[in-house]
């Protein structure tokens, strides 16, 4: 295992704000090796062994409505035999925080989608639809007026009338509908890839369970289908206030572990 002392990023120092804990002198520390074992160990911290018989024990932090949080872990599973890196920020005498774990075979897959664009498609796809049912009105329409012994102005205006007050309507309710979209979401954000550690744990008396894609770790009130080596794709949406929803997709792919 290879280890180097690194200084605080800023996204280090949010985490620990979030955390209140008063800032001073942190050690942060980068190591990186191949690891052989992942076990849950006392004070429900997470211990890494390495090739070597060297081993990390760190208090994860893990992503709760936003922020950053210390759960009371009850079970730990994860991919073994795999070049993992480990950033830990020490705190105090005995403590020690692990902000970021990344397992370097098998990074996320990002895709980001800020929502107008996503309204402004979902837009074009019923105004299409508008106007497919607008041109079979209207061919109809044009069908039984162009005949002489049919036409008359009466008529025209009559027939008129029946697509006008569809066109309005579904343009009212698309309207409607793209406003309700925006007030509701801001963004949209797809990641997927390799389950690499999956993590149980309670926070204020209630059960949680992590999935780590990548270096982001993501909670479920729910335990998924979704165990170490295997595919899960998670769409995070972000409210107008700030708070954000994830939605699992699982995926059959897997790998060996």
């Amino acid at each position: 295992m290879q280890q180097k002392q690194v200084p605080l990023s800023a996204a280090d120092a949010q985490l620990l704000k979030e955390l209140e804990i008063i800032p001073g002198t942190y050690e942060k520390t980068v190591c990186s090796g191949h690891l052989v074992r992942l076990e849950l160990a006392e004070n429900h911290t997470l211990r890494y062994y390495f090739e070597d018989g060297q081993f990390v024990q760190a208090f994860p932090l893990l992503c709760m409505q936003g922020s950053a949080a210390l759960p009371q872990l009850t079970q730990a599973a994860g991919l073994v035999h795999q070049p993992v890196r480990l950033e830990t920020v020490r705190c105090g005498a005995d403590t020690w925080l692990l902000p970021v774990v990344l397992y370097e075979a098998h990074p996320e897959v990002s895709q980001e989608q800020p929502i107008l664009t996503a309204a402004r498609s979902s837009l074009l796809k019923d105004t299409c639809l508008v106007a497919l049912v607008f041109a079979i009105i209207l061919s109809v329409l044009f069908y039984v007026i162009g005949m002489p012994e049919h036409f008359s102005t009466p008529a025209v205006l009559l027939g008129w009338t029946p697509p006008a007050l569809v066109v309005g309507a579904g343009l009212c309710f698309m309207i409607r509908r793209y406003r309700h979209y925006l007030k509701s979401i801001t963004h949209r954000a797809t990641i997927r890839g390799v389950v690499t550690e999956q993590l149980q744990g309670v926070i204020n008396g209630q059960d949680y369970t992590w999935y780590r894609i990548g270096a982001q770790a993501f909670y479920s009130m729910q335990t998924l289908p979704a165990t170490p080596g295997q595919s899960l794709q998670v769409t995070i949406v972000t409210a107008k206030d700030g708070s954000r929803s994830f939605r699992f997709h699982t995926q059959q792919d897997s790998v060996a572990i």
